[in-house]
């Protein structure tokens, strides 16, 4: 009749020892429910803290330990790609982000940051396709459409770097940075008037940016608008008092409005500039035959 709880506490008395074999000292949890660390995983994380505090070196080790812990951790190949560039040794990023690439073909940033290594390098036409693979994954990326842009530019392609600003501020119209890209490509270009909106876009979107609007002021002036490039030009002058680029442009619509004593006395303004200076002596002489 006591076979029962004899079995009973016997069973009890077999799991006890398994039981506090397993308890945490500390009480705050079991063997088993304690997560294991990934190595791989620790190591990346350290490297994330080196690149952050710039410590590229650092990084580079990190995630160097981490990819021997695991040689699938795609990140870790990014991270290593990272930290070669910021070291300025292109062609090792280079490796280290294909493989990246060949672990994850979706991996954007690490296509992306290949796309630019591939800028470092000066091949233009690895670039290109990068950005467009990023572009697939990422269709309304107006960055990389500016990348993509830059590239098209460098491999001498203008139609499609002009095409891939034009997205760009079409996504984002406010993207002051691509307008102004834009203008100057379609200045390079001849195309004036187009130049002339993307300036505008540029230099009314930007609260800082001078030279965009002395660049609207210096197409507008092409197109004979005189008075238009006037006050362009003086809005570039409030932004940055004193620029000779902006006052000789002021000077220019000026005399296009035949104010010349007031365009004399911004080109004498200018005059002594290292860089503007000859242009403004230029029309100083210029203006005064001119005159008579």
């Amino acid at each position: 009749m006591l076979r029962p709880c004899y079995l009973t506490l016997v069973l009890l008395a077999a799991s006890f020892p398994a039981q506090a074999q397993e308890a945490d000292p500390r009480g705050e949890m079991s063997v088993n429910e304690r997560k294991v660390v990934d190595p791989s995983k620790q190591h990346f994380n350290e490297g994330n803290a080196a690149f952050k505090a710039r410590d590229y070196q650092g990084a580079l080790a990190s995630y160097k330990k981490s990819i021997e812990a695991n040689d699938q951790n795609a990140n870790a190949f990014f991270g290593l790609g990272l930290s070669y560039r910021k070291l300025r040794k292109p062609k090792e990023a280079l490796v280290a982000l294909d493989r990246a690439v060949a672990i994850k073909p979706d991996h954007d940033k690490a296509i992306s940051t290949r796309g630019s290594v591939k800028m470092d390098l000066r091949d233009y036409s690895g670039s290109v396709a990068d950005y467009k693979a990023v572009i697939e994954l990422r269709p309304r990326d107006v960055k990389t459409y500016f990348k993509l842009a830059l590239a098209h530019d460098k491999q001498g392609s203008p139609a499609a770097a002009i095409g891939a600003y034009e997205k760009a501020v079409e996504i984002k119209p406010s993207y002051t940075k691509a307008h102004k890209n834009l203008g100057l490509l379609l200045e390079k270009q001849g195309d004036t008037a187009k130049a002339v909106t993307a300036f505008r876009h540029a230099c009314e979107g930007s609260r800082s940016d001078a030279s965009a609007c002395t660049k609207w002021a210096e197409n507008l002036t092409k197109l004979q608008r005189f008075s238009a490039a006037e006050k362009a030009a003086e809005k570039a002058l409030e932004r940055k008092p004193g620029d000779a680029f902006a006052l000789v442009t002021l000077g220019e619509a000026l005399e296009g409005q035949r104010l010349y004593d007031a365009a004399l006395e911004k080109y004498e303004q200018a005059k002594n500039d290292p860089t503007w200076g000859p242009t403004a002596v230029y029309k100083i002489e210029a203006l005064k035959k001119k005159r008579g």
